[in-house]
């Protein structure tokens, strides 16, 4: 009987050190993972800009294409700053 309760009681211990590290790593990833969206939604945007400065040089300000990058870029920027808020620092 005796040796049953310390069974327990290490089982318990151990139980209670796996569950607060799997916390303390989920939290960790979510810290981590917001730095992560932000880098690749910084990313995101400046290859659309760059793409809309490409078009602008090879196409002229008002052509179809520098307005379709437009459209691309503003479609970026919408979806970081609604992504944003799901992703709290």
């Amino acid at each position: 009987m005796a040796f049953y309760r310390k069974l327990t009681a290490v089982g318990a211990t151990t139980l209670a050190a796996i569950a607060l590290s799997m916390s303390l790593s989920t939290a960790q990833a979510q810290h981590y993972g917001g730095r992560d969206y932000r880098s690749s939604c910084r990313a995101q945007i400046e290859r659309a800009e760059s793409r809309l400065d490409r078009a602008i040089r090879r196409h002229g300000r008002r052509s179809s294409e520098a307005r379709e990058r437009r459209r691309e870029l503003q479609h970026v920027r919408e979806r970081c700053r609604s992504d944003r808020r799901h992703h709290p620092d």
